[in-house]
């Protein structure tokens, strides 16, 4: 038998937490912003079009296009 080395579940996430806070600070401020008000403080897109000053369609692309981002970058 072979025994490998293996991260535990903690270091695991810890290491992924920073590929995502790496990942997510690279976007372009709009579309950060936008992720963090909807996706993190859990504001409604309205509220975030509110805050940020522009259409409703416009959150939600961003978010779209942020998520979209962090998914292609960040391996699971």
């Amino acid at each position: 038998m072979d025994l490998q080395p293996s991260a535990g579940p903690a270091q695991e996430w810890a290491i992924r937490g920073k590929e995502f806070e790496r990942e997510l600070n690279a976007l372009p401020d709009h579309f950060r912003h936008a992720f963090n008000l909807v996706l993190i403080d859990g504001l409604t897109y309205d509220e975030a079009a509110h805050i940020c000053g522009c259409a409703l369609g416009t959150i939600k692309s961003r978010v779209n296009r942020a998520s979209n981002h962090l998914a292609e970058r960040i391996m699971w």
